[in-house]
């Protein structure tokens, strides 16, 4: 098992180093003890998960049967869903192959009371003889590292978004995944060639096409993809990002060609310092906006939200500065009144049924919100806030009164809400309860930016995928994130 440092900061906690699962418990905790800002206690790591998907792979059209390792450089077709307890394929590839990998059985929806794991047990066989887990994805690199299940604790255990056509798009250890099943079956994408030793888990974003994906790389910088994921390239002109150590590239739900590009890391005070790119051409060039947020006290940024109405209006969060909005493409930003919060996480933009709001969501309190230009704060009710980094609350952007708010998973499974009028009010959402256990709960929301009242959740137990198309009220287990257990 790898060592854990912590480094606690003015109420920020710090994770550095990461975890490794061994072979032997493959549900044991990734941390435990007294991890979380604000001085409370709870765990703040996941859950290693239980065994891979299981499947058959196919390299260059050629099958291979559940159970066989399959390895190659071209891309395989991953089997179809598998039945109860169905068996998986091994598969491996070299740098900067692509290779597929299937799913085993899944669990029926949570309106019949079943969680993710009661269909089998993806890896074992269903004629009571145990057989070796699938392999990962990415077995070993042509430098030598090796999959070992390390993750970000400041980061999703998977960084994950929602593309067009519902592809979910994953950073996935040193590569990229995609799946079009909702997690049923991956294709990764190994750029261990590109993304160096201890950089991995980047952060994916996808353009309106599917054509473009960009994966921030913590220390590195920002790769994109023109041609859907095939191939990567890194952009010089956000060789800035490298300096950082968390990123994202957000592209407007409302104007395909808006892509904002941002980073930060923690300053030795324990507040964020970070940098700020803009696009108006869909990344083709960018500008950097870090003076223009400097002049109006911001450091850098975290979380923005977008206007529907012209693309020169947004927001930006910054923390504890809060957020700041610009109306002329950021050519200058002005502070929101009120918005400030020592632990701020994310500004969302979204609709109470009367009013468009802003909300802010950070660590140890419940979501904020308040009408757009009237800077009257409240606070949610009917939230569970918890001490631990990065909570959310994501709103479908065409119909912003449908929300989704989650809290970490740290101490309990009640963290992950809807709302029916933009967050001011949230209800305990409907999941699989079976999926909860001590140490494992809901893990991270997202919306689906292109289906009308459609989100997905992650969930430590086996890295589950949970979606829902009521606007986050009920919830089903359709499938796992890449890597899952193994």
């Amino acid at each position: 098992m790898k060592s854990l440092n912590v480094l606690v900061s003015s109420g920020l906690v710090l994770w550095i180093g990461t975890y490794a699962c061994s072979s032997e418990d493959s549900s044991s905790k990734a941390c435990g003890g007294t991890s979380s800002r604000c001085g409370g206690g709870g765990e703040a790591g996941g859950d290693g998960g239980s065994k891979m998907q299981g499947g058959s792979n196919s390299d260059e059209g050629g099958n291979d049967a559940a159970g066989q390792a399959a390895s190659g450089n071209s891309s395989g077709t991953s089997s179809t869903l598998g039945g109860a307890g169905s068996s998986g394929a091994s598969a491996s590839a070299g740098a900067g192959g692509v290779i597929s990998g299937g799913a085993g059985g899944l669990a029926p929806s949570a309106g019949a009371g079943a969680d993710a794991g009661a269909a089998g047990v993806a890896g074992e066989s269903d004629g009571g003889g145990h057989t070796s887990p699938p392999g990962c994805p990415i077995e070993l690199y042509a430098d030598g590292d090796v999959w070992d299940k390390t993750y970000d604790f400041q980061s999703y255990l998977v960084p994950l978004t929602v593309g067009p056509n519902g592809r979910l798009h994953a950073g996935f250890h040193r590569g990229y995944s995609f799946s079009d099943d909702d997690g049923k079956t991956w294709t990764t994408k190994d750029l261990s060639a590109q993304i160096s030793l201890q950089r991995h888990w980047p952060q994916p974003a996808v353009s309106a096409d599917g054509n473009s994906v960009w994966l921030y790389v913590a220390g590195q910088g920002t790769l994109q993809s023109l041609d859907a994921g095939k191939s990567f390239a890194f952009v010089s002109a956000l060789s800035g990002m490298s300096a950082f150590d968390r990123g994202w590239v957000t592209v407007s739900p409302y104007h395909a060609q808006h892509v904002l590009a941002y980073a930060v890391r923690e300053d030795t005070s324990g507040s964020l310092v970070g940098t700020l790119y803009r696009s108006i051409d869909g990344g083709t060039n960018w500008a950097n906006l870090d003076s223009a947020i400097a002049t109006a006290g911001a450091n850098g940024a975290l979380s923005a939200a977008f206007d529907p109405a012209t693309p020169d209006h947004f927001w930006i969060a910054d923390m504890p500065e809060g957020v700041f909005e610009t109306s002329n493409g950021g050519v200058a930003f002005a502070s929101v009144a009120g918005s400030t919060h020592d632990y701020i996480s994310g500004v969302t933009r979204s609709f109470d049924g009367t009013d468009f709001r802003l909300v802010v969501t950070g660590s140890c309190s419940a979501p904020s919100s308040t009408v757009i230009g009237q800077n009257v704060w409240q606070a949610s009710t009917g939230d569970s806030p918890h001490c631990c980094p990065w909570p959310a609350l994501v709103a479908d952007p065409f119909e912003p009164a449908a929300a989704v708010a989650y809290q970490c998973h740290d101490s309990g499974s009640d963290n992950l809400r809807y709302s029916t009028d933009g967050g001011v009010n949230l209800t305990l959402s409907g999941w699989p309860s079976s999926l909860d256990t001590a140490t494992q709960h809901m893990q991270s929301a997202h919306v689906d930016p292109y289906h009308r009242r459609t989100f997905y959740a992650t969930h430590d137990n086996q890295w589950t995928i949970l979606k829902s198309t009521d606007g986050g009220m009920t919830w089903a287990a359709v499938g796992w994130l890449p890597g899952h257990g193994c």
